[in-house]
């Protein structure tokens, strides 16, 4: 019954009133069975203590209706309390249900985020082009009515062609192999029967992985920049990043957190992932380290549209954010927000690795994710929403759309925990934040990649270790200055790794500059493979543990659940 306190509280309609004495102090003669009740009373102390005293055990305490689920002697009388209700018959909607129910799942996190209050858009801000959200992702496929929302994209690496989305990825398609970046998009702006939050926004599929769920920091950087490049042409104002690294480089002298902050000068507000690394302190992962970004952990909403019962999931990436050393140390309070995060419904990709490799959903065409993934993109959706309002005359910075929903949230745990809440978008859009600013930080220079990369080991695309096996040659791996951008010749049996040209990349921040800039030119962009890395590990949290457990199956699905999440 973990998640099953919408089922409890449904129920409360049947509410009887309590009467009688005290239990007799004889011990029956007969073992007497037990019932489930949801007993309530002046709180969910007074309702506990009632429980115990009538010979009951309580099984979970329910503050949100001043009670507690439990079990008494079936027929006893429970004193001193406002209402008793039988609990039974009673299906709840399991984050690992898989089975068929009368009553469809539900999401609740638009309520949660109260998105369903908002006022109706006014003529004129209906009739504006509607704020895109780029996704650099595993791709995002056509399925629920996506494919109508992807605007067309330059194509990275032939300058006049557009495609479904901008490709750095191994596969020659658009297609999301994987499965984890479709599903962030269904919560951005999916439409009916489970919606988006921002069902009018429109996305931009910039695909960095395929069905391996893999990247390299340099194809993150390319992916960036190149966001960046084509935000006016495409409308781009909202970049989302679920995905992250170990790295406990300075976010002063990081690349990734260089070309975070260069979106964000840029007027993008960057929506990124802080780990799914918790609950311990400092496990807020890059670029979410990063002071100027909108950094995401996850909330359990347990279901429910009231904050009263949310509660922090253990995976979630804590604060706070400590680099340097002594005389030159630097603390950022990390996360920001956070927003609903587990048991999420979003939309399934048919024959993608999370498919093939999770067990049925029970939901055809949708299933269940957890993981600040997916908060994330609830964010993401917020922030569209927000500048989906403001006016015409006056587009709204980043720091402004950060400050609103700062302001606005709702506050569940300590700031290393949750920031300042729970996201209150209904909220956040009556907030008067303008002309407020973020501190400008110490601006990143672009250090080594390595350092970035942190503890990744990354080989190049395509490398065929059985024919490295049989001639002699070894696979490339891409460390130190060496990027995934590869380039081939007739005469080369493997890819040409490529070194990191730090002031060309420095230099290519336009559309102007992307194609003719030695960053990009003669490359072709290869995929890679992965190495026992944080990212495809399996041990964020204990198998089997309770905060395992509220949060997903007990043992990962997937490699990769370190960032993706779990799946059911």
């Amino acid at each position: 019954m973990r998640r099953g306190m919408a089922g409890i509280i449904g129920v409360a309609v049947m509410a009887v009133l309590a009467a009688g004495g005290p239990a007799s102090a004889a011990a029956p003669a007969e073992p007497v069975p037990l019932q489930r009740v949801v007993v309530q009373a002046s709180s969910s102390a007074a309702a506990g203590a009632a429980v115990r005293q009538a010979g009951g055990r309580v099984l979970r305490e329910l503050p949100i209706i001043d009670g507690v689920a439990a079990e008494v002697p079936a027929g006893r009388a429970v004193p001193g309390v406002l209402a008793v209700t039988p609990d039974g018959g009673v299906r709840p909607s399991d984050v690992e249900s898989t089975s068929s129910s009368a009553v469809p799942p539900r999401n609740v996190y638009r309520e949660a985020t109260r998105v369903d209050e908002l006022a109706p858009l006014t003529a004129a801000q209906r009739a504006a082009t509607p704020p895109t959200v780029a996704i650099i992702d595993t791709g995002v496929s056509d399925v629920g009515g996506l494919g109508a929302k992807l605007v067309p994209m330059p194509d990275p690496n032939v300058e006049g062609k557009t495609a479904a989305c901008a490709n750095f990825s191994a596969e020659p398609t658009c297609d999301d192999s994987y499965g984890h970046g479709t599903f962030l998009a269904g919560l951005i702006a999916g439409g009916a029967p489970y919606p988006g939050m921002a069902p009018r926004a429109r996305l931009a599929s910039i695909k960095i992985a395929g069905r391996d769920g893999a990247a390299d920091i340099s194809q993150v950087l390319a992916a960036i920049q190149y966001v960046v490049s084509f935000k006016s042409q495409l409308n781009i104002r909202v970049l989302n990043l679920s995905l992250g690294t170990d790295s406990n480089n300075d976010h002063r002298r990081d690349p990734l957190n260089r070309a975070v902050e260069r979106a964000w000068r840029a007027g993008i507000v960057v929506v990124v992932a802080a780990s799914n690394r918790g609950p311990a302190a400092q496990t807020i992962s890059k670029p979410a380290d990063d002071p100027l970004v909108l950094t995401v952990g996850a909330v359990d909403d347990h279901a429910t549209a009231t904050s009263e019962d949310d509660s922090v999931p253990a995976f979630s990436g804590h604060g706070p954010v400590v680099q340097g050393t002594a005389g030159d140390q630097v603390t950022v309070a990390k996360p920001d927000v956070v927003a609903p995060g587990v048991g999420l419904i979003s939309l399934a990709v048919p024959g993608s690795r999370i498919e093939q490799s999770a067990p049925p959903s029970g939901i055809p065409g949708y299933r269940r994710g957890s993981g600040t993934s997916q908060s994330t993109a609830v964010v993401s959706g917020a922030a569209a929403l927000l500048l989906e309002r403001e006016s015409a005359q006056r587009p709204t910075p980043p720091d402004e759309v950060k400050a609103a929903l700062m302001l606005a949230a709702r506050r569940i745990d300590t700031w290393a925990a949750s920031g300042a809440g729970l996201i209150d978008v209904k909220r956040a859009t009556r907030m008067r934040v303008e002309g407020v600013s973020q501190p400008d930080p110490q601006r990143s220079d672009s250090g080594g990649l390595d350092l970035s990369r942190a503890t990744t080991l990354v080989t190049s695309y395509p490398c065929d270790h059985l024919r490295a096996q049989l001639d002699g040659e070894g696979c490339s791996v891409v460390q130190g200055q060496l990027t995934a951008l590869a380039t081939t010749s007739p005469l080369l049996k493997q890819p040409r790794l490529v070194p990191f040209d730090s002031a060309a990349y420095d230099r290519i921040w336009d559309a102007t500059t992307w194609y003719g800039s030695q960053w990009v030119q003669g490359n072709s962009w290869y995929g890679n493979s992965w190495y026992g890395n944080s990212w495809y590990g399996n041990s964020w949290y204990e198998a089997g543990s309770p905060q395992a457990q509220s949060a997903g199956p007990p043992v990962a699905i997937l490699p990769g659940s370190a960032w993706y999440g779990v799946w059911n």
